[in-house]
């Protein structure tokens, strides 16, 4: 199925956010309050496009899978 545009900008924006946010703050301290905030979208928004913070965090961007480099715990 096709994402349309703002679709696909809301989750660019949301994940250029939570990049910014890991430049200043462990992962463990980063809430889906402070991504929404920073990326301009609501946390509704963030829900519909992610089930958990966990999903978001594990779900590479789409246009740049190497992104996160690997280092992103897989399990608790």
């Amino acid at each position: 199925m096709k994402k349309d545009l703002r679709f696909e900008k809301t989750e660019k924006n949301l994940q250029e956010a939570f990049l910014h946010l890991l430049q200043a703050k462990d992962l463990t301290k980063i809430s889906v309050k402070e991504i929404c905030q920073l990326a301009q979208v609501s946390r509704n928004a963030f829900y519909q496009h992610y089930e958990t913070q966990r999903t978001f965090i594990r779900e590479p961007p789409a246009e740049n899978p190497s992104v996160y480099g690997g280092g992103l715990p897989t399990s608790r």
